[in-house]
Formats: C-alpha cells, structure tokens, sequence
C-alpha cells in the first residue's frame, strides 16, 4: 500500500493501540540494500508485521521498488530533505496513528536473522520498561558489536568494547548497555515516543540523532539491553563510517567537518556535545578533542602509508 502525503502529526495523535509490529525502514538510496533488507524480513520465522519503508530518494525508484516486488510493503513517499531523522520520524507517525504497539527501526542495510524479529518481541514483552536492540554483525569488518558506551568528557561520543568482554559478562539473554547504535533493529514500545518525544529531526537531522534520542530514554528511566539471541548484518559499505580516517586526504577530512551527511561533521557534534558534555559550558573541549583525535588518526594515516611506499621502493 502507498501512501503519498501522510499526515504529520505529533505521537499525541495516535489511536488506540493494538498488539500490531510495525518495522520502520527509513530509504534514501541502495536498491540492492533496500531489496535484502526486506527479503531478510519476508524470510523471518515471525511474520506478524507490517514494514513501513519510508521512501526520502530523489527519485521514486525506491517506491517502484516496493509497489513492483514488496507489493504488501506500506510505502510512505517523504521529501529528500528529510534525512534520516525526518524520514525515521515519518514512519514512526504513521505507525503510532494506526495503532501500533510495538515498533522496530530498521536502516535499510541492515539484514536482520530469520529468528531475530520473534526473539525481540518476546523479550520486549517481558520487559516493557525498555529498548532491546540485536547483536550487530558487521559485514564489512567481520567483527559483532554487542554494547556501545561513550565518554563526552574526552571526545568520544562513541565506544565500541570488545565483543569479548561482554560475552564473558553476560553469556546469555539481555545484556545491559549505555547506548545503542543507530536504527539497527532496536525494538521499543509505541508509549516510548509518548514518553520522551520523537527523534530530533529539526536538530540532528542524521548523524547523532539515534544518541541523542536514546539517551533521552535513559533520562527518562527506560533501560537499554542488546538480545544476544538476536543478530542482525549490517552493511555499512555505503556510509561515512566505511571510509576511515585513516584513508582520508586532508581536503577529504575538512569536508567531512562540513558535511552532515558525515559523522566527522562540526554541526551535529558541537549540538550533542553541547547536551551531553558533563562540564557545563565546556562542551567545546570535548568537540576539539574529537575534532582532533579524527586529525591526528588521518595524519598517522598518511605516515604510515608514506612509510610503506618508501619499503616497497627499497
């Protein structure tokens, strides 16, 4: 089902709730990531869902994509402009004003488990004072991301421990975490949005929006957990985080710091800082010591390449 110009309104809006899952998957580009991310979720041993794919390219490609393959897929047409708040927020709207109870957001490259969709709504169920989001398997490194922490006094927005150490922790069931990472399959309650708002769309159109709004829900008193009996891949090949510091020139990393479709971008980082630095009226230190580390991570980069050219030349 397509729906063209959806109504914008506020959570406050919504009908009454049914035990309905809505699965929100936000879209600008990547046809290919768009068409497994939902064949992942058509492969799903739990299929008692509707996809909302919130479709925000500059071209209906994504929405011919739904209508001629996914043709029971709900597709939202939303303005390129909307980024991924604006775009996740869209779907969001629609499923809480036809009564959903349930809601997970998926990124479009994200290829959730056959198991993964049950396995979190069970859990969220049993918990719902909470978020629960899946193990993320990156595709691209080969590596899985169970918790992800931060510290803003330093610089670091984002901290990705040893999986390791928390399978050592918590070998089984919910593992407790600070943060949760992007719209990677997280699973929540539609009264989570009555509770603590929507993403912040205006702000953080993109990057730092999913920070931002989880930690909102932590001030709110709502607990975080990773399922580790839930995984979903991730293929992260078409975003800013593929390309490391590292491999950047430098007109490469000054553009980054004005570009918010990077995470390395000025803008977003100077609003989060800003909210969650833990000196108040410091929070740019920790800016210039994020700003800084993403720097001197290229140079060493460079050096470091530098130096290999200069053995293979010998």
């Amino acid at each position: 089902m397509n729906q063209e110009n959806p109504t914008r309104a506020g959570p406050g809006s919504a009908v009454p709730m049914t035990n309905k899952l809505s699965i929100v998957i936000p879209a600008f580009s990547g046809l290919d990531q768009i068409r497994q991310c939902l064949r992942s979720l058509g492969e799903s041993n739990y299929r008692d869902f509707e996809i909302i794919l919130v479709d925000h390219g500059v071209s209906d490609a994504i929405s011919r994509l739904a209508k001629d393959e996914f043709p029971r897929v709900t597709c939202l047409r939303g303005s390129a402009d909307f980024w991924w708040s604006g775009a996740t927020n869209l779907g969001v709207r629609y499923a809480l004003e036809t009564g959903s109870q349930w809601l997970m957001l998926l990124n479009h490259d994200c290829y959730v488990q056959p198991e993964t969709v049950g396995v979190l709504l069970n859990m969220i169920k049993n918990n719902e004072n909470s978020l629960i989001a899946p193990v993320q398997h990156m595709l691209r490194e080969k590596r899985d991301i169970v918790g992800i922490t931060s510290c803003f006094l330093l610089g670091f927005p984002t901290i990705i421990p040893p999986a390791a150490w928390y399978r050592l922790r918590y070998p089984e069931g919910l593992v407790p975490t600070p943060l949760i990472g992007g719209g990677r399959g997280v699973m929540l309650g539609a009264a989570t949005f009555q509770r603590v708002g929507m993403l912040d769309d205006e702000q953080l159109p993109h990057y730092y929006a999913d920070h931002d709004f989880y930690f909102r829900c932590r001030q709110a008193g709502l607990q975080l957990f990773i399922c580790r009996d839930a995984r979903v891949d991730i293929d992260d090949t078409m975003t800013s985080s593929a390309n490391p510091d590292s491999s950047l020139t430098l007109a490469g990393f000054a553009a980054g710091l004005k570009n918010r479709g990077s995470h390395r971008n000025i803008r977003d980082l100077r609003i989060l800082f800003s909210r969650y630095y833990p000196i108040p009226g410091l929070s740019g230190v920790g800016v210039a010591l994020n700003t800084a580390r993403f720097f001197f991570v290229s140079l060493a980069g460079k050096f470091l390449d530098l130096l290999k050219g200069g053995k293979q030349d010998n």
